[in-house]
């Protein structure tokens, strides 16, 4: 058995994009970057940015597509995908995204913009569903051993 479910939380590195699919299908794409915060070679804290590029489909990527924009903070959970394709100078190409099945906002513009010291899962959200969830744990204890 595998589970295949990702929970990010971050801010929107740039406006969603909305297209329709060849099917005719609505797509919404957006990136959001979700940060790592470890010790640099100096001992101090800093924080390191990583970019998760993002899908919803259907009726939802319109109605998404309308609340979010550049810094919105967002709590996103879903599934991984990866896609394979050739580019144009023959190579093949592959991209790790996750597809949205839930969404929750958690601010936007100006607000969005500025990183929470630790966000938390909404109720509901799936996160806490997940085997080996703990919501207490801290994501910046310093008695993490790596």
């Amino acid at each position: 058995m595998s589970i295949n479910k990702a929970c990010i939380s971050g801010n929107l590195g740039r406006d969603p994009e909305l297209r329709a699919s060849a099917s005719g299908t609505a797509v919404c794409q957006f990136s959001v970057c979700v940060s790592d915060r470890r010790k640099n070679r100096q001992g101090e804290w800093e924080d390191v940015p990583n970019w998760v590029d993002v899908a919803f489909f259907g009726s939802r990527a319109e109605s998404i597509h309308k609340h979010l924009a550049k810094g919105s903070l967002v709590f996103v959970s879903g599934r991984l995908h990866q896609s394979t394709w050739e580019a144009r100078d023959g190579q093949r190409r592959s991209k790790l995204e996750i597809v949205g099945d839930d969404i929750h906002f958690g601010g936007g513009g100006s607000q969005g913009r500025q990183r929470p010291a630790r966000p938390e899962p909404q109720p509901g959200f799936g996160c806490q569903d997940q085997p080996g969830f703990d919501a207490s744990a801290g994501a910046y204890d310093e008695e993490i051993p790596f």
